[in-house]
């Protein structure tokens, strides 16, 4: 049977390890295994180490990959974990960087945040929104490094056709084109991507995302940054009819209706995929 993969992503210190170890414990005694991917400097075979302790865990390891190599190391370090152990279920933990995110078909993707000091650190003003997609779509090379954190190369944008901005048909055109890719399911995907920071891109692909009111916040802000969110989601909805499922929550409080709730969608989601594999 596949292993089922659960992707557990979100900038530092967010409580990414604490909701791994409270669904494991809520597990119990089906236990998974847990890897945490992080990108090294230099190339190499990717090394899979002992973590810390966890006693939650069927077995904890740390993994150090390259970001260029990551669509073949994350895979080949999951097959060695996923061969000592029939019918695994897997814990990724991986900090936001966009290529873990796309190194293999997660079955599910969580991600988590803290609450932030300012809502500049999450979302971008509408200009640098407005610049942000129009790098994405004049640009293919800064489109990858954002996306995908491929890195840029000086030749890659070479083997495009030089475009002469004198060139009266082709801004004759630009306006209709531009509305109709805004328009489009990909121009929806980007333009609701653009509007946030990078490191909270993970967000657009999640099924669930959590905002972490366990870490110490300011309540307006939080309540602020929530609505926001909320909003962009709402459109992901409305026109991708996608589902993520957003709450603002401590995941480790028992007692936290909302908590609860988010970690049975959690395993709902978990249980979909393996009747399903």
């Amino acid at each position: 049977m596949t292993p089922i993969i659960l992707h557990i992503s979100g900038p530092p210190a967010s409580g990414k390890t604490s909701l791994a170890r409270t669904l494991a414990l809520r597990a119990h005694p089906h236990r998974p295994h847990f890897v945490r991917f992080d990108l090294r400097d230099q190339p190499g075979l990717p090394s899979l180490r002992i973590a810390s302790s966890f006693d939650e865990m069927a077995s904890a390891m740390s993994c150090a990959v390259s970001s260029n190599l990551v669509f073949e190391e994350v895979p080949e370090a999951l097959g060695r974990v996923a061969s000592e152990a029939e019918n695994a279920t897997i814990f990724v933990e991986t900090n936001a960087h966009p290529c873990f995110r796309h190194a293999y078909p997660y079955h599910a993707k969580v991600f988590v945040m803290q609450p932030p000091a300012s809502l500049d650190a999450v979302f971008r003003s509408p200009t640098q929104t407005a610049d942000a997609i129009e790098k994405a779509m004049d640009d293919t090379a800064e489109f990858a490094a954002e996306m995908f954190g491929l890195e840029r190369w000086a030749h890659d944008s070479a083997v495009l056709p030089a475009v002469d901005p004198k060139d009266r048909k082709v801004q004759s055109g630009h306006a209709q084109s531009v509305e109709e890719f805004l328009a489009s399911d990909v121009g929806a995907e980007i333009t609701s991507r653009m509007q946030l920071q990078p490191a909270y891109h993970p967000i657009i692909d999640s099924d669930v995302i959590l905002l972490n009111e366990a870490v110490e916040h300011d309540a307006d802000t939080c309540r602020q940054c929530a609505e926001k969110l909320e909003a962009l989601l709402e459109n992901l909805r409305r026109r991708l009819d996608r589902q993520p499922w957003f709450a603002v929550c401590d995941p480790s409080d028992e007692q936290d209706p909302l908590a609860e709730r988010a970690l049975q969608k959690i395993e709902a989601l978990l249980e979909a995929a393996k009747d399903s594999a």
